[in-house]
């Protein structure tokens, strides 16, 4: 009997910021087919630069994966990575930010409406700042 086919290959193309929670859901699932790549998470201090990067990520891999996903939110775009993953026929994380892909879009905006002015920092800026006289930790 001939042995089954290996599972397909996918390639997530990440945001450098969500790569903890990626590997820890990879392990969790054992989702061996998958493969990351990450863009360093500081390009939300440079949005524009993030759809060109996606789209060299994307050049550079569509040959060597039967599919391709995209884990990033909009992050400030203003909808230039929806253009590119348009032309691309790539999926993403729904979301306009990090908060709403982890909250879900709904619930992110109730809370913002509940808790207005709210600053909010990621696990993955908030372990890369040095820690003040009033932290938490």
């Amino acid at each position: 009997m001939p042995s089954a086919a290996p599972p397909a290959k996918l390639l997530v193309i990440a945001c450098g910021a969500l790569a903890h929670e990626i590997v820890w859901l990879q392990k969790l699932n054992q989702w061996s087919q998958i493969d990351l790549q990450c863009l360093d998470a500081e390009l939300h201090n440079r949005p524009k630069l993030i759809p060109q990067k996606l789209r060299d990520k994307i050049k550079q891999n569509r040959d060597h994966y039967q599919s391709i996903f995209v884990a990033f939110a909009d992050c400030g775009t203003g909808g230039e990575i929806d253009r590119v993953l348009q032309e691309e026929n790539i999926e993403r994380l729904p979301g306009a930010h990090c908060y709403s892909v982890y909250a879900t879009e709904e619930r992110f905006s109730q809370l913002a409406e509940q808790e207005l002015g709210t600053f909010y920092l990621t696990d993955f800026y908030r372990r890369g700042t040095r820690p003040h006289k009033n932290s938490l930790d």
